[in-house]
């Protein structure tokens, strides 16, 4: 499958390589911090349908740099989403102690006082 490479698939490779340096510091950050509050699920989503269509494209133009660095890339994807899904109760649960709860009212003031 791999096929005969020209000079010309250098772009191909390193173009793809970059793509997928560029999802590790995400990947990173979520794992560790284990929220993903400000992870848009629709971005996400959106990333993976465009790594779809492209190994289409790939597959078709025969061009195996770009075809195995998406297929790396799709896996990033579904690994984010899932990072997603386990984490999301960990934001809602940070949010639920964000909420201020109202106060009761001093004993020592009332509004007699006024």
């Amino acid at each position: 499958m791999l096929g005969q490479t020209s000079e010309e698939d250098i772009f191909g490779w390193i173009g793809g390589i970059l793509t997928l340096l560029y999802n590790i510091p995400q990947i990173v950050h979520v794992y560790r911090s284990k929220t993903v509050k400000g992870v848009s699920n629709v971005s996400m989503f959106m990333r993976f349908i465009g790594y779809f269509f492209y190994i289409i494209h790939v597959w078709i133009k025969k061009d195996w740099a770009l075809f195995y660095t998406y297929c790396l890339g799709v896996m990033q994807i579904l690994f984010m989403l899932i990072q997603i899904q386990m984490y999301k109760s960990n934001c809602n649960k940070i949010n639920e102690k964000a909420i201020v709860k109202p106060r009761a009212p001093d004993v020592s003031s009332s509004d007699e006082d006024v």
